[in-house]
């Protein structure tokens, strides 16, 4: 156990540092770690999903950093694989299904429980893995963290997610039971290959009906159709979150979010539900937040119009 919580307090350590460092790549005519691109991770279904890997020069059994993204992964001079690999730590950033060099179709929220799950026993088998996993990453990498969470990989042992959400239905296309038209279809286009400026969005938002709004770019994004016709937090939206799988979290986690989020709630609404549901009382004991002046991300001295100080970055 001593060791357990030792290595999950290194991690928050780095991590929780690291997110307001933002410490940029910095040149170098030679990596100082190994660099292993695109490594092809397979899943339960046969897809396979692209990683980085980031890890010491030395021989050895090191804890790793897993990072799984929609939003691409960054290169080889990487700061951040820098700041950890130097730290003791492997650094694994991958790409979710259908995004970057991944295979399978993209489908928001869909695959991430499994794919995280299987990616995580993945590592647990390599030469240069200790067997501890923890995992970062904002936003929709918050979620993907905690979509797996339940289903409890032996490897990992702490996450640290950043303005996470864990119910899309709720959170995201439905938030008190209403469609929110600017987010679902905003991030839902942006990231399903539709690009176009803000003033050409919302005259798009008057489209109707719905359900093939986005035939108007000449696209067609499935799941925004799926979305509109979900209205209800049916067994569509269940396998999309993890409302009722609380109970089976049982690692510390440490979540980090602003005031000024979208997931502001949601954020400490996630310490309260693993403290008051999860079936490890180690997991109940520990679960923690840091929530600052911040908006969709956090480090910033200013929101809006208003300055808080030096101290607030």
């Amino acid at each position: 156990m001593v060791s357990r919580l030792r290595f999950v307090f290194l991690v928050w350590c780095y991590l929780a540092s690291a997110v307001v460092a933002q410490e940029a790549a910095v040149a170098a005519p030679a990596l100082p770690y190994v660099f292993d691109a695109d490594v092809m991770v397979e899943t339960r279904d046969g897809t396979k999903l692209a990683a980085h890997v980031y890890r010491p020069q030395a021989d050895g059994k090191y804890p790793t950093i897993l990072m799984r993204t929609p939003y691409g992964r960054p290169g080889a001079d990487w700061g951040e694989a820098r700041r950890f690999v130097e730290a003791g730590f492997v650094m694994v950033t991958q790409d979710c299904r259908g995004r970057g060099k991944s295979e399978g179709t993209w489908d928001p929220f869909r695959y991430d429980a499994e794919d995280g799950f299987d990616t995580q026993q993945w590592i647990g088998r390599q030469d240069w893995s200790n067997g501890e996993i923890g995992t970062a990453g904002g936003s929709y990498v918050g979620w993907t963290q905690w979509a797996s969470a339940p289903l409890a990989s032996p490897h990992l042992k702490t996450m640290v997610p950043i303005v996470p959400f864990a119910d899309p239905y709720d959170e995201i296309s439905y938030p008190g039971g209403a469609f929110q038209l600017a987010l679902a279809f905003g991030w839902g286009s942006s990231v399903g290959g539709i690009q176009t400026s803000p003033q050409q969005l919302t005259e798009a938002y008057r489209h109707l009906p719905l359900q093939n709004w986005d035939s108007q770019f000449g696209k067609n994004v499935f799941y925004l159709d799926e979305w509109v016709e979900h209205p209800t937090h049916d067994a569509y939206w269940s396998q999309r979150g993890i409302q009722h799988r609380y109970a089976d979290v049982k690692i510390p986690v440490l979540n980090i979010g602003g005031w000024y989020d979208i997931f502001s709630k949601t954020t400490i609404d996630l310490v309260d539900r693993v403290r008051a549901e999860s079936t490890d009382r180690m997991a109940r004991r520990n679960q923690f937040v840091i929530m600052g002046p911040w908006a969709h991300g956090v480090g910033a001295q200013r929101v809006g119009q208003i300055d808080f100080g030096a101290d607030s970055s």
